[in-house]
C-alpha cells in the first residue's frame, strides 16, 4: 500500500471514532413522573443521535465510492457499466442522506440538544 493511501486510511478510521462518540451515549432517561412532553423530547433525542450517526455511516460510504469513481478519470481503461454503476452507488448514499436529514429537519425543534 502506498504511504499516503494508509495516512489517509488511518486519518480517516480516526475521525470515524473520535466523531462518534457522543454518538453512542445513550439519551438521558426521563424520570417515571416525567411529562409526555419530556418522553418525547427524550425518544426524539436519541432518534437524532441515530440518525446523525446513520448520516455519518452514508457519508463514509459515499467518499469511498466517490474516490473510486474519481480515479476513473485518471484510468480511462473502465467500463462504462462500472462508470454507471458507482455513480448508481454514489447517488444512493446522497439519497439516503438526503432522507435522514429531512426528518432530522421535523424533528430539530422537539429534540433535546
Amino acid at each position: 500500500m502506498r504511504p499516503h493511501l494508509k495516512r489517509m486510511i488511518v486519518a480517516l478510521a480516526a475521525v470515524v471514532l473520535f466523531g462518534t462518540g457522543s454518538v453512542f451515549a445513550s439519551p438521558p432517561t426521563p424520570s417515571p413522573g416525567a411529562s409526555e412532553t419530556d418522553r418525547s423530547a427524550t425518544y426524539l433525542s436519541g432518534r437524532a443521535s441515530t440518525l446523525l450517526a446513520q448520516i455519518q455511516e452514508e457519508a463514509t460510504g459515499l467518499r469511498v465510492n466517490a474516490e473510486t469513481l474519481g480515479t476513473f478519470a485518471l484510468n480511462p481503461r473502465h467500463s462504462w457499466q462500472s462508470h454507471a454503476f458507482y455513480l448508481d452507488r454514489v447517488k444512493g448514499h446522497i439519497n439516503a442522506v438526503g432522507e435522514r436529514l429531512a426528518e432530522l429537519q421535523q424533528i430539530r425543534h422537539t429534540a433535546l440538544p
